[in-house]
């Protein structure tokens, strides 16, 4: 579990009882500009067998004299052998360039790691983000360019299933798409028939498994969404059905777990505010005919409105977390409108 805030990765053990149980944590290398400056490190992990692999991830503003803001990026990828619970020494990628950020998304394409990196100073009104491909003694082997048809802002969200790994491209263009790359480099485009407004927004979040993938959709006056597709080996990628509500995601098999993005949790805000008649969390069931919901969650809070909700699947149970609090539900005790008791 990334800390950057804390500087620090937190490594959990599942325990004899099916919990998790806090083992040790993993800070910075000394003489990093993450321990230097005391945050970023851990901003995002990635973890695959027997390869942990950690993003460093610093941005700072600065007043200048006329009362304008400069805004500074910076960034590492850090890995380490992951063996029989043992951590490795870190070891840095090497990056030979010096004018572009990363440490900020980081994940794997097969055994190989993954992560994207974008300029320190934007050309023009645009952020041109690559993809590099690093080998397991951290060299640089394989990069991609955006594919040509993307010519507006966007940014890569990076999550993987089977060997392929799913590039969500967030944009405020109506051209935004998502692409899956093998190992061999090819892009295949995720396209499906459209329900109305263009596909994506700025900082959507993605999820995929084998047979499911999921799109959140955030937008201003309150018409966010997670589209929903299923696998097929006879249509390839289909479009299901969407829900409302878009925010964090997990996935697991044919469920996906929705956690209520709120007021601050990342997206733009907004108008109105989301209703506290919708629900901090959604589990959902998908095949290849149909959405069901099985489960609405919401925290007990006296009538506050929680933020920053978040949660994943875990075997036959769901970890969430609003504000702080943690709790560990078995799906078996959930009800199709269920209330955590635990009061924010």
């Amino acid at each position: 579990m990334g800390d950057p805030e804390a500087n620090r990765v937190v490594l959990y053990r599942r325990d004899t009882r099916g919990g998790w149980a806090r083992t040790r944590e993993i800070l910075p290398p000394a003489g990093s500009a993450a321990e230097q400056v005391g945050v970023g490190f851990g901003y995002a992990v990635a973890l695959n067998n027997d390869t942990l692999v950690i993003g460093a991830y610093i941005r700072s503003t600065h007043r200048r004299p006329n009362n304008t803001f400069e805004v500074e990026e910076s960034g590492s990828i850090y890995f380490a052998s992951f063996l029989s619970g043992e951590i490795g020494s870190l070891q840095e990628v090497l990056i030979p360039e010096t004018d572009i950020v990363a440490g900020y998304a980081v994940s794997f394409l097969s055994d190989k790691i993954a992560f994207a990196v974008r300029p320190k100073v934007a050309l023009g009104n645009t952020w041109l983000e690559r993809l590099l491909i690093a080998d397991s003694t951290g060299k640089i082997t394989k990069q991609r360019e955006a594919p040509d048809e993307l010519d507006s802002n966007f940014e890569l969200i990076m999550d993987r299933a089977n060997g392929a790994l799913l590039i969500g491209v967030s944009s405020t263009s109506s051209r935004g798409m998502a692409y899956l790359i093998t190992v061999d480099g090819k892009f295949d485009k995720i396209s499906f028939e459209e329900t109305g407004l263009s596909p994506f927004s700025r900082r959507g979040p993605f999820a995929i498994t084998d047979s499911l993938m999921a799109i959140g959709r955030w937008r201003a006056f309150n018409s966010s969404d997670t589209v929903l597709l299923w696998h097929s080996v006879e249509k390839g990628w289909s479009y299901i059905d969407s829900v409302h509500l878009s925010g964090p995601l997990d996935t697991n098999g044919s469920q996906v777990l929705i956690s209520n993005r709120n007021e601050g949790a990342g997206a733009m805000p907004s108008f109105p505010p989301t209703p506290l008649s919708e629900p901090d969390h959604l589990l959902v069931r998908v095949d290849a005919n149909q959405v069901a919901v099985e489960s609405e969650i919401k925290w007990h809070r006296g009538g506050k409105y929680s933020k920053f909700t978040n949660g994943l699947i875990d075997s036959d149970d769901l970890i969430l977390s609003a504000k702080g609090q943690v709790v560990q539900i078995p799906m078996a005790s959930l009800t199709g409108s269920h209330v955590i008791k635990n009061c924010l």
